[in-house]
C-alpha cells in the first residue's frame, strides 16, 4: 500500500480539532478517528484541548504503537487498541470512571484499514466514519452509512429545541453509546470491537481506498454534491485539498444548518487516500 494524500481540517478553524489520522506503510495499516464533541459540560481528561480530541489522539497513538499479530482477526486487533485506550483513561481521568456519568465518557467514530498480505485487505468501522473501496463499478462502501442520514434527520429536530433541551437530548444520546440497545463506537468499552463492521476485500494493484470522517462525507450526505463513486474519483483525480475547498463552500452560513440537518455549520473533516 502507498499513502497518496491526507488532510485533517478542524471545523472551528483553530486548535487541532477532534479528528486524527495515522498510517504505517510498512505494516500496511491506516486509520481515521473522529472524536465525539463533548457534551458533558465539564472535562474528564486534561491532556488535550477536549475530551473528544483526547479520545482521537489516544486511539491514533495506540494504533501506531500496536501492530497486528500474524493471523489476528481484525476485530481482535481493534479490541487490543481499545484496551490500551481504557488503561490510559483509567490513569488520566480527573475522577474514577465508574463515578463519572456515561455521557461524559469520551467516545468517537473510527475506521481502520489493514492490508494483510499482497492479495487481501480488511476494513473495520465503528461509528459514522466511512470507507470507499475502488472497483470496476460503484465503490464498496464500508461503515454505518445509514447513521449519517439518521443523524441529519435528528439534527433538524434538535434545532427546533431550546439550547437547554438540545443539550439534554445530546447527553441522553451519548449515554447510549456502547450499550446493547444503543450505538457502538470507539471509547472506553473494548467489547465494542465485536460490533465493528468488518469488510474484507481483494487488494488489486492500482486501485484506491478512501478513509474519511463524516465531516468529509457531508459532500455525499447531506449536501448531495457527489455520489460515493464521484467522491472517490474526485479524491483520486483532484486531490483532497480540492475536495475540502468544495466542502467548506457549503459551510459559510449557519442559516443553512436546518436545511442540511447539521448541528455544527463546519465539522472537523479528515481523510486518508490509499493506493495498492
Amino acid at each position: 500500500m502507498q499513502i497518496i494524500d491526507t488532510l485533517n481540517d478542524p471545523g472551528k478553524g483553530q486548535g487541532t480539532g477532534d479528528d486524527r489520522f495515522g498510517f504505517d506503510e510498512v505494516s500496511g495499516r491506516a486509520w481515521v478517528i473522529d472524536g465525539s464533541t463533548d457534551v458533558g459540560g465539564w472535562r474528564v481528561m486534561a491532556s488535550e484541548e477536549s475530551d473528544a480530541a483526547w479520545l482521537a489522539q489516544t486511539v491514533s497513538e495506540a494504533y501506531a504503537a500496536i501492530r497486528p499479530e500474524p493471523g489476528e482477526p481484525i476485530a481482535k486487533h481493534v479490541r487490543r487498541v481499545l484496551e490500551r485506550v481504557l488503561d490510559r483513561a483509567s490513569s488520566e481521568s480527573r475522577e474514577p470512571l465508574d463515578t463519572a456519568p456515561r455521557y461524559c465518557w469520551p467516545t468517537g467514530a473510527g475506521i481502520f484499514f489493514w492490508q494483510r498480505d499482497a492479495n487481501t485487505a480488511e476494513i473495520a468501522a465503528l461509528g459514522d466514519c466511512i470507507g470507499l473501496i475502488e472497483t470496476d463499478g460503484d465503490p464498496i462502501i464500508c461503515g454505518y452509512v445509514g447513521k449519517v442520514d439518521k443523524e441529519a434527520q435528528e439534527a433538524r429536530g434538535m434545532l427546533q429545541l431550546s439550547e437547554a433541551d438540545r443539550f439534554k437530548l445530546l447527553q441522553d444520546q451519548r449515554a447510549m453509546h456502547n450499550r446493547e440497545d444503543g450505538y457502538w463506537v470507539y471509547g472506553l468499552d473494548p467489547e465494542a470491537s465485536d460490533r465493528a463492521v468488518v469488510t474484507p476485500f481483494e487488494a488489486i494493484p492500482g486501485r484506491h481506498v478512501l478513509l474519511m470522517s463524516d465531516g468529509l462525507f457531508r459532500l455525499v450526505a447531506p449536501y448531495g454534491r457527489y455520489s460515493e463513486k464521484q467522491l472517490l474519483e474526485a479524491a483520486i483525480s483532484e486531490g483532497l485539498p480540492k475536495l475540502f475547498e468544495t466542502l467548506r463552500g457549503f459551510e459559510t452560513s449557519s442559516d443553512d444548518d436546518s436545511k442540511h440537518g447539521r448541528l455544527k455549520t463546519r465539522d472537523d473533516a479528515c481523510a486518508v487516500l490509499i493506493r495498492f
